[in-house]
């Protein structure tokens, strides 16, 4: 019988991968695999450097793996040992040229409530029991307040975890926090409104609060409006731009978000009393020692934009003459929100003039249900809530009233009739509504 061999090699032959093989890692993912010695080796390029590490089981091998490709070059390792309050002060100068004047402002007053918790402790040593502890020592600030705080911490280990900083984001495992105090609104009434007006009569920022009221406009957007803004023709005002910082060397920025730059019509009696406030300005303007022309329509005494501080003092001022809530200057938005609901305007209109991202904020300015005690037991009056008035008896039909049962009770029909008669004065009520 012939027996054919094969030609001897010294190559083994390549085994065939199969349909089910899994695919090639991506590159820069690293590899796991067992030595002839029985240990596993963790395997990866870190900076340009093949990195290898042996250890026992497959399992810390894996572990390994992800401590190599997190672990901080040389230059990271140096940020990472930073005190956090070094790296919060490199991180919010990172940011300032993206902000505007007064976030930048803001981020500064964070760092200083995140310091005595957290400025101390090195960037890589921060825990989230560290965050927690925090968190705590906040609760006594609003809501608001804490939510931004958070943020701004969080947003600084996020950079600092996306940067190889450090290795893993205690951020990550802490929850944002969810209490404190929200700090209510208020607005004016029309009587309050018409109180405060007739107090600011002949005062040179009274056409401004007249302004705002009828407009619901920002501070910040009426104190930096100029007369170019003003199309007197057409009746319409432009909101472009807002205060970032006012005085000598004053700054303007883009209001609040691009819904709030917007062209908003307004009444002809608002344009009458603009150009009444224009013909007073111009003699103030020439009374005056010293005057910086910017075209403001509300400018200071010396033509420079406005104070936010010297408008809250007029508020103040309003509130001791007038006898009125001390409302601030942003709380006139939720009075011209409450006005104009209550005028019938919708709100989806309501939210367009006011310069608002949604509907949804724009109906958290409505303040129509802080009625005074008078208009809210009013609205208790049992002939408003079951549509029957209560009649008192007199006394002759009191005496005659007994709790015995009487001798020639009621038939059906009559008691058919009651209910009727009820029923029709609950419609009448409903219809007078």
């Amino acid at each position: 019988m012939k027996i054919i061999t094969s030609k001897p090699t010294n190559k083994t032959p390549r085994a065939k991968r199969s349909s089910t093989s899994k695919k090639r890692a991506p590159r820069g993912a690293g590899s796991v695999t067992q030595l002839p010695n029985g240990k596993w080796q963790a395997r990866t390029r870190r900076f340009g450097t093949d990195v290898k590490r042996q250890v026992d089981t497959q399992a810390e091998a894996l572990k390994m793996l992800e401590v190599i490709k997190h672990a901080p070059s040389g230059e990271n390792h140096r940020l990472g040992n930073l005190r956090f309050a070094d790296w919060l002060e490199r991180f919010r100068l990172e940011e300032a040229p993206k902000r505007k004047t007064h976030t930048r402002e803001l981020h500064k007053y964070y760092i200083s409530l995140a310091l005595p918790d957290l400025g101390r402790i090195p960037l890589s040593k921060i825990t989230p029991a560290d965050l927690r502890t925090f968190q705590n020592s906040l609760l006594h600030y609003s809501q608001s307040t804490q939510t931004q705080v958070w943020n701004f911490t969080a947003s600084a280990l996020r950079r600092a975890y996306d940067d190889d900083v450090i290795t893993k984001n205690p951020a990550s495992k802490v929850k944002p926090p969810s209490g404190g105090s929200v700090k209510e609104r208020f607005a004016w009434t029309h009587a309050e409104a018409a109180k405060a007006l007739e107090v600011l009569h002949g005062h040179r920022l009274e056409c401004l609060i007249h302004f705002m009221l009828a407009t619901g406009v920002r501070s910040g957007e009426a104190l930096s409006l100029r007369w170019q803004d003003v199309d007197i023709e057409t009746n319409h005002i432009s909101i472009l731009r807002t205060v970032e910082r006012a005085g000598k060397n004053p700054s303007f920025g883009t209001p609040k978000t691009k819904h709030s730059t917007r062209t908003i019509p307004v009444h002809p009696d608002i344009i009458t009393m603009l150009e009444q406030h224009r013909q007073a300005q111009t003699v103030e303007r020439k009374k005056a020692t010293s005057w910086t022309e910017y075209g403001l329509v509300f400018p200071s005494k010396v033509g420079t934009p406005s104070d936010h501080r010297s408008l809250r003092r007029v508020f103040a001022f309003i509130a001791q003459k007038a006898e009125v809530r001390h409302l601030t200057p942003h709380e006139l938005r939720h009075t011209y929100r409450t006005f104009a609901k209550l005028a019938g305007v919708s709100n989806k209109l309501i939210s367009w003039l006011m310069g608002h991202a949604s509907e949804r904020i724009t109906e958290g300015y409505d303040q129509s249900h802080k009625n005074t005690l008078e208009q809210r037991r009013a609205a208790l009056s049992p002939t408003i809530l079951i549509g029957i008035p209560y009649v008192s008896p007199t006394a002759t039909e009191t005496s005659q009233i007994s709790t015995k049962e009487p001798k020639n009770k009621l038939d059906s029909s009559t008691i058919e009739d009651t209910k009727n008669s009820v029923q029709d004065s609950v419609s009448m009520s409903e219809v007078s509504k």
